[in-house]
């Protein structure tokens, strides 16, 4: 069990298509959408994957946030601090910094810089003891 100074901090990750899918040239994009799939909840809370359905890039750039606002706003609407780093990702991307591996999914040093900063400032805000 958690000690009753410790402070539990749910952390959304984003990942690199997440942060950069934006800012991608346009000529790209029929390549990535190509073979997505699609993930829905039935109404008993289980999964379903659906492999055919109707896919665009003006529809991805409509959705592409929600699973961190969900994750978040789920993690708060329970009492916990969360925190999504999707938007700093994102705002990095915006500036052209390279915040993954060109030829990976995992951060490179920036990455992981930007990622460990904003969460020691976030704990740092959120997590004090009296």
């Amino acid at each position: 069990s958690a000690s009753e100074d410790s402070c539990l901090v749910f952390i959304y990750f984003p990942s690199k298509s997440e942060a950069y899918f934006p800012y991608l040239d346009e000529a790209d994009y029929p390549a990535i959408l190509e073979g997505q799939k699609q993930v829905l909840i039935n109404a008993d809370g289980t999964l379903h994957i659906v492999e055919d359905f109707d896919i665009s890039v003006e529809r991805v750039l409509s959705r592409y946030r929600n699973t961190g606002i969900v994750f978040t706003e789920l993690a708060e609407s329970l009492g916990y601090q969360a925190l999504n780093l999707q938007p700093i990702f994102e705002d990095g991307a915006e500036n052209g910094e390279m915040l993954y591996y060109t030829y990976d999914t995992h951060w490179n040093q920036a990455g992981q810089t930007l990622a460990g900063e904003t969460i020691a400032q976030f704990v740092a805000e959120n997590c004090t003891t009296s």
